[in-house]
């Protein structure tokens, strides 16, 4: 695929973000091997209409104005592009909008046909997540014993031996509850988390906190943080100049800042290609990977759901990799020992 020809298209611009990310992600899991979601499209012969396939604009040009109608009935967040057959390809007759809802009614484990129910009707009818229900069948439960086990829930309090709340005790400790949980998550008895402190805030020379340090001179707290991490001194860190990339120039005589307005790659990624000695070409014609690696078998990205519900995603990645687990046995898996610690610190 010509990488250039179908993001950009000469000097035209996408009209939308959203819908452009749609149509790489479409292609993508139907042309790259390396996907993890090939096997599921690609790998079956699942293919995209040809005058798409190398042309991002044909699609905006056909499917821009549905997408935009549906966007503004039901929300962005529940728009998605779906297969009215499932085993058919991406093309005209056979796509439309869907809700997440009707996504999950149309996906690959709604073919598990339980009591003559799929498995997103059968987790509607019995009051089960969907997720939970998919566990327990991958674990060989009957329907009587998926039916019937209710759902573990978390505590809605976490209580330390001394028997305050987290919040409790970080107001006592001055210590940010965050530092607290997440001690936790990542197994710490409550004698090492009340005995270890809090590494102390940076502080400039001057007696500045490093917040008000960057403020002074236009720099991030990041990368001063950064700089002095790597032994740099406080003279080097607040004197040398932050790289602007956006301003750096290619061998075409266009800036970083350009080349990403013109392509829709995202300047750090030029950046990072530019540094590593890829040429303009290479840069522009190699796809960008998804950001996400893992998602959930309800199509929900694994580190999103991990960030809005405080979860430690490096700890169930870890699980997935050490135990070779699908994203959704190791949140299981993940819940359950995060469960187990609150049953065993909860006096």
């Amino acid at each position: 695929m010509n990488y250039l020809d179908a993001k950009s298209n000469g000097k035209r611009k996408s009209k939308n973000q959203r819908l452009r990310r749609i149509w790489y992600q479409m292609v993508y899991r139907c042309y790259n091997s390396k996907c993890k979601a090939y096997p599921l499209y690609g790998g079956r012969g699942i293919k995209v209409q040809e005058s798409w396939k190398d042309n991002y604009f044909n699609f905006e040009d056909d499917l821009y104005d549905s997408y935009i109608k549906h966007v503004e009935e039901y929300g962005e967040k529940d728009t998605t592009l779906d297969r009215i057959d499932y085993n058919g390809n991406y093309e005209l007759p056979n796509l439309r909008w869907a809700t997440q809802e009707e996504q999950a009614n149309n996906t690959s484990r709604n073919f598990i046909v339980i009591d003559g129910l799929n498995l997103t009707q059968f987790s509607n009818k019995y009051d089960l997540p969907v997720a939970t229900v998919w566990a327990r069948l991958h674990y060989g439960w009957t329907i009587e014993k998926i039916i019937t086990t209710p759902v573990r829930k978390l505590s809605p309090k976490i209580y330390a031996p001394t028997g305050e709340s987290i919040e409790e005790l970080a107001k006592r400790l001055n210590i940010n509850k965050s530092t607290i949980k997440s001690r936790l998550n990542r197994g710490w008895t409550w004698e090492k988390i009340l005995n270890t402190q809090v590494r102390e805030s940076i502080v400039a020379p001057t007696g500045e906190s490093l917040q008000e340090i960057a403020d002074k001179f236009g720099i991030s707290p990041h990368t001063i943080k950064t700089r002095l991490n790597r032994g740099w001194t406080w003279e080097e860190a607040l004197s040398n100049p932050v790289r602007n990339i956006s301003k750096i120039v290619l061998s075409t005589g266009e800036t970083i800042a350009e080349l990403s307005e013109r392509t829709g790659i995202s300047k750090k990624v030029i950046d990072t290609r530019f540094h590593h000695g890829w040429s303009v070409e290479k840069i522009i014609n190699t796809p960008v990977e998804p950001r996400y690696k893992y998602y959930l078998p309800c199509n929900k990205s694994l580190k999103e759901h991990c960030n809005k519900n405080n979860y430690n995603y490096k700890t169930i990645v870890n699980y997935i990799k050490k135990y070779n687990l699908e994203p959704h046995e190791a949140l299981a898996k993940y819940l359950e020992n995060k469960q187990k610690r609150n049953n065993k610190n909860t006096p």
